[in-house]
């Protein structure tokens, strides 16, 4: 935790389970878009960065089930699937052994079946000061948390692991004591306007009303104009001239954008989501797709539960249609 490895990138990375044995081309895609999805990593400047929950898992499954996270026994599976595939095996056969056992070995059954200790599962990491002194990381159903004693404040997370210590730890068991930042009133409501630290980093809440800060920008930035413009969102830029739709500004779980009917786009410096005018907004939309850096070869419509757009990418690995959250690689032939 303390020193970092090397960093991989998604080639690097692909190139590393190829040397291993591990997945296949057509899986190659779906693999780097579920370990950013599921939180295990996030990437920051190419480099795919191991998040607390990804040494959380991990770990449990290291101390648990070990012998079914062992690289060996995932390279073999890749060869025993590519079997099944060919008819060289059944699959009814395959799933009996996995799940019952042979030969002496448990299967998952049995597996399912051992006591876990929960307490110890929960942390991540004890760290210590020079007074042996401790603090630890631990996570919940709610994230990774910090906790001194009866102590405890949300870890961010894109917190980095290499870069957390006793020292930073405290700090933010501190803050969490200290309380939120007060910037101003509503002008309207009248409400404070608060800035916040939470699961998912730094934030802005007025009332029930909560909006993350905008991409890179730190909480001491943050002016009272800025969060009555972060917390004003989302916002009606107004009609696009030629359909004739609502332009929105927004914040979302990627970033910011604005949506205008069945489109949606990115906003990305030099471009600021909380001055962009109409016309500037008309002309990003006229663009095209750049939202992820993947260029969009077809745009399906909207999520009805995310209200994200589902759009068809040309991404490293191949086509891929994706709702902003979940990707899923197309057959070539698609």
């Amino acid at each position: 935790f303390t020193k970092p490895s090397p960093r991989y990138t998604e080639a690097s990375l692909v190139k590393e389970l190829e040397t291993l044995g591990i997945g296949r081309p057509s899986t190659y895609a779906a693999i780097m878009g579920n370990i950013q999805n599921r939180g295990y990593v996030h990437k920051v400047n190419g480099a795919l960065i191991p998040t607390f929950t990804a040494y959380a898992v991990i770990q449990f499954l290291e101390r648990y089930f070990k012998d079914l996270v062992n690289l060996q026994f995932t390279a073999n599976l890749e060869d025993t699937l590519d079997a099944i595939s060919r008819n060289e095996m059944k699959s009814e056969d395959f799933l009996d052994h996995f799940y019952n056992g042979e030969n002496g070995t448990p299967g998952l059954n049995t597996l399912l079946e051992s006591e876990f200790d929960r307490d110890s599962s929960r942390t991540i990491l004890e760290l210590k000061n020079d007074n042996d002194n401790d603090i630890f990381v631990k996570i919940g159903r709610y994230g990774v948390y910090l906790q001194d004693g009866e102590t405890n404040t949300t870890l961010s997370d894109t917190a980095i692991p290499s870069e957390l210590n006793f020292e930073t730890a405290l700090e933010s068991l501190q803050k969490k004591a200290e309380g939120p930042k007060e910037l101003c009133s509503h002008p309207k409501s009248g409400d404070p306007v608060l800035l916040k630290d939470g699961r998912f980093g730094p934030y802005i809440q007025c009332g029930d009303k909560m909006k993350s800060l905008l991409p890179g920008m730190q909480p001491e930035e943050v002016t009272p104009n800025i969060a009555l413009g972060i917390i004003g969102l989302p916002k009606d830029l107004g009609k696009h001239p030629e359909s004739g739709d609502i332009i929105k500004s927004d914040i979302g779980r990627y970033g910011p954008y604005i949506r205008s009917g069945k489109t949606t786009r990115s906003v990305i410096p030099p471009d600021n989501i909380l001055d962009l005018s109409l016309e500037r907004a008309v002309e990003i939309l006229a663009a095209e797709g750049k939202k992820s850096g993947q260029r969009v070869i077809k745009e399906l419509g909207i999520d009805p539960e995310t209200q994200s757009a589902i759009e068809i990418k040309d991404g490293r690995y191949g086509a891929y249609v994706t709702n902003g959250k979940i990707n899923a690689t197309l057959p070539k032939a698609t």
